[in-house]
């Protein structure tokens, strides 16, 4: 674009000298032109001046001719053999330019001069004057008109008037009045259009101007001014299960006309990238842009907003989908069920790409689209779960059997928040359902007697119902309690379960089976006497009856269990006295309750 403007503006030069006879341009984008500015530091554009045959094709003087060139700014130079004015300004300034023009007979006369200007684009905003001169303009919006030369004008560089212009190659949309010579209209389609002015006088002399290069653009799309990002909290406002954001912003200036806006997520373990994520309409009569997006877990990242335009447009199918969903808006405990599926931001492939299972079915567009500059959240967002799962409804708790002690089996029902199921709005894949994560684990506390505080012992995953603490220490009562969790909430139990470990498996010196040995020592004494006698009458019908001290077995802690706990009174182990449990298995987070042993008597005590 410099390069022809720049042509065209030393040819109007030389019409405006009345040396050679010709054409001379003055509009106002010529005019404009007689300050040249470049930046300093950077090589400016060749600058080629005309050749012998152009000279002498516009008139006057005898081949060959020579032309001088004075005033150039610091590191730009003019190589006479070639023409070429090059270089690489080294100063800021202003140079004035002369060109003198000397014919084969010495004949010769100055061109009219003009100013180049060196800047420093990092020490001054102000605007470019040769960008202005590159004739760019924006679809949609009236070009400021341009009036070719009059007669007089004309007649300065020769030739006999009255004088015809024709113009051809304008833009759509923009048109030439012969009579008032008079270049105006408003481009209609994006594109680059070659323009070429010819001249003609009365006795039909003609010459073409060198042609001059128009580019219209699309304008500039108005990007929303601020993002706002909140977690969704359904659409009664008390919560939801987590994975949704709410995103608000100010809308662009183009609402009415674009067809949507995309929304970006910075992904971390991409660099920050920013990845596509959603697609928004535009939707009419808003004043206020609002999208519910799901984000596929819960982890911190920022977002993005870019209005778009160029690609198909999806209205009346957002409508459709924003009026069949009035009251179940989004996910929320209760509207999280089968056949109440939220409606949020069509997802895009690439954020599919995190995903897995039913995919939300996509929007597409196609073209040639322009997106404005991106909008970014302040901060990181998360989506929140804002309601703890349900409790565990049953716990149960007994001593793991067949054992050689120090073993209790915990078996509960899972939470019902365990089993949602959310409906996906347009999923497509063989079930329209994604399970909702309101539980992501378990948790299990233990309490030893005589404790006050419960300690985390172990997790599992959701789905699983049983436990076996590995740490437990033989005749010790623990108190159990199982708590669900997700990213944001666990939930405090409503029921709790007393155990015991026991030894199950036990044999003297001279292996034969020791039965009623329940305590931490060696030998079957009060200790295990007492523990026994606390059980005595329970069935297997009343709350904490455990199969493991009904050493006759009959469902029920009897008289019987007590002759055989009397059959084996003062029985010992093969090693004798007291001794601390083997710790090798046990679970890491366990604690023990070591000092618990103390209090049990001993025979003889």
């Amino acid at each position: 674009m410099k390069r022809v403007f720049l042509s065209v503006f030393l040819l109007a030069l030389l019409g405006a000298s009345g040396f050679f006879p010709g054409v001379h341009i003055t509009s106002a984008d010529a005019q404009d032109s007689t300050v040249l500015t470049y930046e300093v530091g950077t090589a400016i554009e060749p600058l080629t001046l005309p050749d012998d045959a152009t000279l002498q094709q516009l008139g006057g003087g005898t081949p060959p001719y020579t032309l001088s060139v004075s005033g150039l700014p610091a590191g730009v130079s003019y190589d006479e053999a070639t023409r070429v004015i090059s270089g690489t300004p080294s100063e800021v300034g202003t140079a004035t330019v002369a060109i003198m023009v000397t014919d084969k007979n010495g004949a010769s006369a100055p061109l009219p001069p003009f100013d180049i200007e060196v800047v420093d684009s990092s020490l001054d905003d102000s605007d470019d004057p040769v960008a202005e001169a590159s004739m760019t303009y924006e679809v949609g919006t009236a070009i400021e008109p341009l009036s070719l030369p009059d007669d007089a004008t004309l007649q300065l560089g020769g030739g006999t008037p009255p004088y015809t212009l024709s113009v051809s190659g304008l833009p759509a949309g923009v048109s030439y009045d012969e009579a008032s010579r008079v270049i105006s209209g408003t481009p209609s389609e994006v594109g680059t259009a070659t323009v070429t002015i010819t001249v003609t006088d009365k006795n039909g002399a003609s010459a073409s101007l060198p042609p001059l290069t128009i580019e219209v653009m699309l304008p500039p799309l108005d990007a929303p001014d601020a993002l706002m990002a909140d977690d969704y909290k359904g659409a009664d406002g008390q919560g939801d299960q987590g994975g949704f954001l709410l995103l608000s912003w100010d809308l662009s200036e183009q609402h009415d006309s674009i067809d949507g806006y995309r929304i970006f997520r910075e992904i971390p373990s991409l660099n920050n990238e920013r990845v596509p994520w959603a697609m928004v309409d535009a939707v009419p009569g808003v004043e206020t842009g609002r999208a519910i997006v799901a984000t596929l877990d819960n982890v911190s990242t920022r977002w993005a907003i870019a209005a778009e335009s160029g690609g198909r447009t999806t209205h009346g199918a957002a409508k459709a989908a924003f009026v069949d969903a009035e009251k179940t808006m989004m996910a929320s405990r209760e509207a999280a069920q089968a056949g109440d599926g939220p409606v949020f931001a069509s997802l895009l492939p690439e954020a599919l790409a995190f995903a897995q299972g039913a995919a939300p079915r996509l929007q597409s567009v196609e073209g040639v689209v322009q997106q404005s500059e991106v909008t970014v959240t302040e901060e990181a967002v998360r989506a929140i779960d804002d309601i703890p799962p349900l409790p565990v409804p049953w716990l149960g708790a007994l001593d793991a059997p067949n054992d050689e002690g120090g073993r209790v089996a915990l078996t509960w029902t899972h939470s019902p928040s365990d089993l949602i199921l959310q409906g996906v709005a347009g999923a497509v894949g063989p079930a329209p359902y994604e399970p909702v994560l309101g539980v992501y684990g378990y948790s299990i506390y233990c309490r030893a007697e005589g404790e006050d505080e419960f300690v985390l012992i172990g997790q599992v995953a959701r789905g699983t119902t049983s436990f076996v603490d590995e740490a437990a220490l033989n005749g010790v009562r623990y108190t159990y309690q199982v708590r669900p969790f997700d990213l944001d909430n666990e939930t405090a139990a409503v029921v709790e379960k007393v155990a015991m470990a026991v030894r199950n498996i036990v044999v003297d010196s001279e292996g034969r089976a020791i039965f009623g040995l329940f305590g931490a020592d060696d030998r079957v004494g009060f200790d295990d006497f007492f523990i026994l006698a606390d059980l005595f009458g329970l069935t297997a019908e009343d709350e904490g009856f455990d199969p493991a001290f009904d050493l006759a077995p009959s469902e029920a802690i009897d008289f019987d269990d007590f002759f055989i706990l009397a059959d084996n009174f003062g029985r010992s182990t093969a090693a004798a006295g007291k001794i601390v449990p083997m710790l090798a298995g046990l679970n890491a987070d366990a604690r023990m309750y070591l000092d618990a042993r103390t209090a049990m008597p001993n025979v003889g005590e």
